[in-house]
């Protein structure tokens, strides 16, 4: 679903932190991918004929009967998959849960900390703040109750402890 956004937002594939550490030929690679692909009018995914609305209500359909099955989702980036630009992948995955599959955005968000974290075994050390936890957050301008692509800028971030921005 982030394909058809890439695609209509071509400014995301100019953001250097895309391609940190990768070779300029990669990402000029990347980038003439991207332009092959929207260029056969929005089709040509591994030779997929379905429209992007119809690749969305695919989705839209799929991911209902999963969580009609009961099953747990939880949040995690498709990075390296066709449309995900790695700096900006989580907070447009977060975008498209609210957007598109019209999920609530505090819903979201705990599937992106304290769910994500007890699928993995992690609930004990990191996924919420207490005390005892890593202390691993950011901190947006905006509310992401509201707005949740205000997640797009970080304007500080917090690691184990550690202030890197």
């Amino acid at each position: 679903m982030n394909a058809a956004y890439v695609a209509s937002n071509p400014e995301f594939l100019d953001d250097p932190a895309n391609f940190i550490g990768l070779p300029k030929s990669i990402a000029d690679d990347v980038r003439r991918a991207i332009a092959t692909r929207t260029g056969a009018g929005g089709r040509g995914r591994g030779g997929a004929t379905q429209s992007q609305d119809e690749i969305n209500a695919i989705v839209k359909r799929k991911v209902a009967q999963i969580r009609g099955l009961g099953v747990e989702i939880v949040f995690g980036t498709d990075v390296g998959s066709w449309g995900e630009v790695t700096g900006h992948a989580t907070w447009m995955e977060a975008d498209l849960w609210v957007r598109e599959l019209g999920m609530d955005p505090m819903t979201v968000i705990r599937k992106m900390t304290l769910d994500a974290a007890g699928v993995m075994g992690a609930a004990g050390e990191s996924g919420s703040l207490s005390a005892g936890k890593f202390a691993d957050l950011i901190a947006v301008r905006g509310d992401p109750l509201r707005h949740i692509d205000v997640l797009r800028e970080a304007r500080i971030v917090v690691k184990h402890g550690r202030r890197y921005k």
